[in-house]
């Protein structure tokens, strides 16, 4: 699994924090340390995790909210919740830019509910609004999952109607090669490379770690926050799942 991240020299204290217990093995000491160091540098400020559908993030998501002690939150489950509709239901009888405008909602309001784990749609960080609201009040993890993880995760997805084509393998590769270089302006990259990366959150709190206490983003001061800025040739990028 390989991680992008960015080094500008330390931001982060160690502090006094209460001690784990004294029989704790190394390993937990340091992942108490290192939870302890991020949950401090980000704040109020909710991890955002982006990326295609099917490149794991409900998941990842799930186990990176457990190491870091925090809520978890899939924008799309609550969706359903609210409305009462499937996803896909939503898109049939509301059309899809009912649903976006849905969407954005809910990632606003979860943005404002601070510190969470927050798994968003795999077109929600394509639309400039949302992707700004996450830039201003969030740090952003793109998981760059490798294609041949992502088409056994879809292959019999039925919840997606742009995946509902006479080739869907087709189809998912035009949509990562559309997508990605919108998801590369998230503030971290994570590259899972295998089915067993996605079960794993470590490569994320090391990301998490040295972006916020290495990069001097982790000072919690409102300057430092990072606007991301709007997709390349576009003022008003068109929604995309």
């Amino acid at each position: 699994m390989s991680i992008r991240t960015v080094n500008r020299g330390s931001a982060c204290s160690s502090g006094q924090p209460d001690s784990p217990a004294a029989s704790a093995s190394p390993k937990r000491t340091a992942h108490f340390a290192m939870t302890r160091e991020i949950r401090g540098a980000l704040g109020a400020r909710p991890t955002v995790l982006v990326g295609m559908m099917g490149a794991g993030k409900s998941s990842l998501g799930r186990a990176l909210a457990r190491r870091l002690e925090s809520r978890f939150i899939d924008s799309d489950k609550e969706i359903e919740a609210k409305t009462g509709k499937s996803i896909i239901r939503i898109f049939a009888e509301d059309g899809e830019a009912h649903f976006r405008n849905l969407e954005a909602n809910e990632i606003k309001r979860a943005l404002e509910q601070g510190p969470a784990v927050l798994s968003t749609g795999g077109g929600a960080f394509m639309i400039d609004d949302v992707r700004h609201h996450i830039g201003r009040k969030a740090v952003s993890i793109w998981l760059n999952t490798n294609e041949d993880v992502i088409r056994p995760n879809l292959k019999h997805n039925t919840k997606c109607p742009k995946l509902r084509t006479s080739d869907q393998d087709q189809t998912i590769s035009d949509l990562m090669q559309a997508h990605n270089s919108i998801y590369r302006l998230a503030n971290l990259t994570i590259a899972p490379q295998h089915r067993r990366d996605l079960k794993s959150a470590d490569a994320c709190m090391t990301a998490l770690h040295a972006y916020l206490c290495d990069a001097g983003q982790g000072t919690g001061q409102a300057g430092l926050f990072q606007e991301l800025p709007d997709a390349p040739g576009s003022q008003n990028a068109e929604p995309r799942v």
